[in-house]
This record gives structure tokens, C-alpha cells and sequence, in this order.
């Protein structure tokens, strides 16, 4: 789901927040925590991701957010006929999903890993 161009919230096919842009930062989830993806320089000079973990407020301000974005997107579906274009599903069903996904204020799931198949 993109707000903008950040944040983006990425689910894998289980509907678990997988990947998150946010504040300018890669977020990934691993093991059910959300860590921040940054590059590093190696003693070889080669640059690797690594991963540091999110502090318990700084996950609950990501999911917040999310939380935010939903209500929004609710308030939108709700206020009128958005413009929609789906494939593979019709926009009316397209729609009500979303709806119902946008007014379901369960904390989102943190995915094991971050791949889309969970």
C-alpha cells in the first residue's frame, strides 16, 4: 500500500506487513520485528545490508502510522465512488475487501521474513 511515495507498506500472501519505506528508511521483517535495513561498508570494502532492530516505540510509531494510512483510506472509500481499476476481481469486490481491511484496527502481523510468500 503506498501513501505518497513514503511510506510504502508491502504484505506478503498471509496479509503480515513484510517490507516498509518509511521516514526515508528500509524496513524488513525478521522474526515477527520489523528492523531497519542499512548499508554498511565490510573491513573488505564491500557494502551489505545489515540489520538492526526496531525499538518497541519505534515499531508501535510504523504501525501507527499504518493504522493512519488504513483510516484514511477508509474515510475515502466511504465518502464517495473512488475511482478504482482492478484485475483479476471486480471493482465492486475490489472495494469491499478493502473496506473491510481498512476497518479491521487489528495491530497488523510482523511477517518471520521478509519475502512475499511468507
Amino acid at each position: 500500500m503506498f501513501d505518497g511515495v513514503d511510506p510504502v507498506f508491502q504484505f506478503n500472501t498471509s496479509g503480515q506487513l513484510r517490507r516498509v519505506y518509511f521516514e526515508g528508511e528500509k524496513l524488513a521483517a525478521n522474526e515477527n520485528r520489523l528492523t531497519r535495513l542499512l548499508r554498511e561498508a565490510s573491513t573488505a570494502g564491500q557494502m551489505k545490508l545489515q540489520s538492526h532492530p526496531l525499538s518497541d516505540d519505534e515499531q508501535a510509531k510504523v504501525c501507527q502510522r499504518l493504522a493512519e494510512t488504513k483510516s484514511a483510506l477508509l474515510h475515502l472509500i466511504q465518502s464517495g465512488s473512488p475511482r478504482v481499476e482492478a484485475v483479476g476481481i471486480e471493482e465492486d469486490e475490489f472495494l469491499e475487501r478493502v473496506r473491510d481491511w481498512c476497518a479491521d484496527e487489528t495491530p497488523p502481523k510482523i511477517a518471520a521474513v521478509p519475502n512475499i510468500g511468507g
